[in-house]
């Protein structure tokens, strides 16, 4: 089916991507009517992967997603080093055996030559617009690369180049992963700056679509066409994790890391909470991998440092499935009441001591 009007947006969260895939995968196996079928999608490091797969939609396409987020091992994505070579290096681990993942879904073999059935899907008319979010590391500035038109625009080697340049890009976190040069720029993972956004692009084809169901309403149309719908996966939870604590080590590269989980972590809740506020009354249906380690999933992460384990993805696959199978599967954002203070917005509780 030619996709919708809805809008997909997929978070970061590296191995909590196997949360969206679950989930993911069983709305659209199990549960259809709850499966967006969305005209646009952004993503932004691991949904930067996932939205290349999730724009295709074919069984072939989520197949290769459920595959791709069941590591045999944490070296089938990353090259690990000690983590004290950080300092030196610039980063815990290198990309290089995600880089070939991608060339390889992307063209057969990765050889261009061979064919490239997923550059074909996502240039056909049935395949969704996707974008992939990243940052310059000099400038800051927020960028996204336009999936559909490099792949209709592009030879195919070339297509297949900038496509996977810009997903290794967006999932090049600052220390813990090796980071992306392209010609003489320097990227970050987009989550530095967004956990989830909605390009102009996305905002046009969610306002087009919102302006034409208001406008209906305001006619008195018997039945107005709905709005489009925003879908939010959050792939991780919202709380905070303590995968790197200060309080087992006092060392520079532990206080960085959690440093950087507390700042990503409100970067995350802020940039989900950011689209109520950009769209007071829009609907907006939201899923998060918070309850993760509540029974009856439990999913705990061994070793606590893994950045790929692939027990705890499966652990997280099963998790997701499960949220998927709830009624309902999607949490709704409430909306804001005219007037009311901007403050009054939260996503979750905080805790009290």
């Amino acid at each position: 089916a030619p996709p919708g009007d809805a809008v997909l947006l997929l978070s970061g969260g590296g191995q909590w991507g196997a949360f969206g895939v679950g989930f993911l995968d069983r709305l659209r196996s199990a549960h259809p009517d709850q499966f967006p079928r969305a005209r646009t999608i952004t993503g932004v490091s691991t949904g930067g992967l996932q939205a290349l797969f999730l724009a295709v939609g074919t069984d072939q396409a989520f197949a290769a997603l459920r595959q791709a987020y069941a590591p045999g091992s944490e070296s089938d994505i990353v090259n690990r080093n000690p983590q004290w070579q950080a300092v030196i290096t610039g980063s815990i681990a290198g990309l290089a055996p995600l880089k070939r993942k991608v060339l390889a879904a992307l063209c057969v073999d990765g050889d261009p030559a061979k064919g490239c059935p997923m550059i074909d899907a996502l240039a056909s008319d049935a395949s969704a617009d996707a974008f992939i979010g990243f940052v310059d590391a000099e400038s800051g500035d927020f960028y996204y690369a336009p999936i559909k038109m490099m792949a209709r625009t592009l030879p195919k080697a070339e297509a297949q180049q900038c496509i996977a340049g810009a997903a290794i890009a967006s999932a090049a976190m600052p220390v813990f992963f090796q980071q992306v040069k392209v010609g003489d720029r320097v990227y970050y993972d987009g989550g530095v700056r967004q956990s989830v956004f909605e390009t102009r692009i996305a905002a046009q084809a969610y306002a087009e679509g919102r302006a034409a169901a208001v406008m209906a309403q305001s006619l008195g149309m018997a039945n107005p066409p709905a709005p489009p719908m925003l879908y939010v996966a959050r792939n991780g939870p919202t709380v905070l994790t303590d995968d790197a604590s200060p309080q087992k080590g006092a060392d520079a590269l532990t206080n960085a890391l959690r440093a950087e989980a507390i700042v990503v972590n409100q970067l995350e809740v802020q940039s989900i909470a950011d689209l109520r506020l950009a769209d007071p009354t829009g609907p907006i249906r939201l899923v998060t991998a918070d309850g993760f380690d509540r029974p009856p999933g439990s999913c705990v992460k061994e070793p606590k440092d893994a950045m790929f384990s692939p027990s705890f993805m499966a652990c997280l696959t099963r998790f997701g499935a499960a949220r998927a199978d709830r009624v309902p599967p999607w949490r709704a954002l409430s909306p804001i009441a005219p007037g009311a203070e901007p403050s009054a917005v939260r996503l979750s509780p905080l805790s009290v001591r």
